[in-house]
């Protein structure tokens, strides 16, 4: 057997890689699109689950957990005196919290 391969096998090689190539990357495509949406779906979902249990998340959490909320809600940082607190601004979602939970609870009922 040669060790060389003439330019018509060379090109009826290529040809073939190609369209497999082609097909992975359609099949990929297809089959990362389908992941990506049951990932965000479970994400949206729990997310909604969070917003709506906040209450009861800070209530029952560790530390870490009601740091995390309260820095959720305060992105620049809650700042206590012993005291009083102060914070530069809130967060425009947090504010309309009580929106999202009202919401949350309707399609849950849906």
């Amino acid at each position: 057997m040669s060790e060389t391969i003439d330019d018509e096998d060379y090109l009826e090689i290529k040809k073939e890689c190609k369209e497999r190539i082609e097909s992975l990357e359609e099949q990929l495509s297809k089959d990362g699109s389908d992941s990506k949406k049951i990932n965000i779906d479970k994400s949206l979902d729990r997310a909604l689950q969070n917003i709506a249990n906040i209450p009861k998340l800070y209530r029952e959490g560790e530390i870490n957990t009601k740091r995390a909320i309260i820095g959720s809600i305060f992105p620049e940082k809650l700042e206590f005196d012993g005291k009083t607190y102060r914070t530069a601004r809130i967060n425009v979602i947090a504010s309309h919290i009580g929106s999202f939970t009202k919401v949350v609870e309707g399609i849950r009922n849906n």
